[in-house]
This record gives C-alpha cells, sequence and structure tokens, in this order.
C-alpha cells in the first residue's frame, strides 16, 4: 500500500538545531518548518507501524 521510504528523518531535527543559531528571521521561520516537519514524520511512522501490527489490510 505504501511504498517505504528508508532516510534518516532526524537530518530534519539536526538541520533546524543548526539554524536556529541564527539571527535571522528566515532562519527562524525554516527551523519551525523543520522541526514541523520532523515531528510529523516521527508521528506518521509511529502510526504506520501500530497499523502494521495491528491491522490486516490484505
Amino acid at each position: 500500500m505504501f511504498k517505504k521510504h528508508y532516510f534518516d528523518i532526524g537530518e530534519f531535527k539536526k538541520l533546524g538545531d543548526k539554524l536556529s543559531n541564527e539571527d535571522k528571521e528566515g532562519c527562524y521561520r525554516t527551523t519551525i518548518s523543520r522541526y514541523y516537519y520532523y515531528v510529523y514524520l516521527k508521528i506518521r511512522d509511529t502510526i504506520l507501524k501500530y497499523d502494521e501490527k495491528n491491522f490486516k489490510y490484505f
């Protein structure tokens, strides 16, 4: 159903950490978006793992 992508989602958090040290508005906005995307991917991954364990679609 879903194609699995294997990449380090922690890269988004690491990038946000690096950008958070800058004093520019664009860096702040990018930092927030990287953290947001990191959290989104973590939650999605948790839901997919739960679904694979508890629901059989086929």
